[in-house]
């Protein structure tokens, strides 16, 4: 079996992953088409049925970017197929900060991460800085993003957004085999060194 083979089922494998988390829409509710991307959200929020739910969250929309562009190591710009920009804090995980230790590792590992893909984006929520808050999975490789940033130690489960047993054990796995920012002795969670 050659790379080509290994690569294509190692992402075939990540991609029923993702959506094995993906669960379904309670009775009753409507889902957005995943191939249609959708408008943004209005203040009314009650409005929009949920899609349904992914690491425990509910999901708010879909909507597919053609190209993505890493602002830090927990954050990236969503170019939409009409051309339009959105910018998405990825859900559940917390990144070192810019000036933080690792926080430029970071920031170049969701580069490497998303360089050149197109993706899938299933919206949770919206930040009060109006940023789109979601998991993003990549359309080429099949990459669950969020979760590779936790399991290759490049960010933490944001447990304060998130009680997910899944980005709680992958954390855990990266930091018993001492990955990324696990390579510290002490590394400071985001959220400590902000205060």
């Amino acid at each position: 079996m050659g790379k080509f083979e290994i690569a294509a089922i190692i992402g075939g494998i990540a991609i029923l992953f993702f959506y094995s988390q993906l669960e379904p829409p309670a009775s009753g509710t409507q889902s957005i088409p995943p191939s249609q991307p959708t408008q943004g959200v209005d203040s009314n929020r009650s409005a929009i049925p949920p899609v349904g739910k992914i690491y425990g969250q509910h999901v708010q929309q879909i909507f597919d970017a053609v190209s993505l562009r890493a602002i830090d190591g927990d954050s990236l710009e969503a170019t939409l197929p009409d051309g339009n920009t959105r910018e998405v804090r990825l859900a559940s995980i917390d990144a070192p900060e810019r000036n933080q230790k690792f926080g430029q590792s970071a920031h170049a590992h969701l580069a490497a991460i998303i360089k050149g893909q197109a993706a899938r984006v299933f919206q949770t929520d919206t930040d009060r800085y109006g940023r789109v808050v979601a998991f993003v999975l990549t359309a080429g490789s099949g990459t669950d993003v969020n979760a590779t940033m936790v399991s290759e130690g490049y960010a933490w489960h944001a447990i304060n957004h998130s009680a997910d047993p899944t980005l709680t054990e992958l954390q855990r796995q990266a930091k018993a085999s001492q990955r990324g920012l696990w390579s510290q002795p002490s590394p400071v969670a985001p959220w400590d060194y902000r205060k």
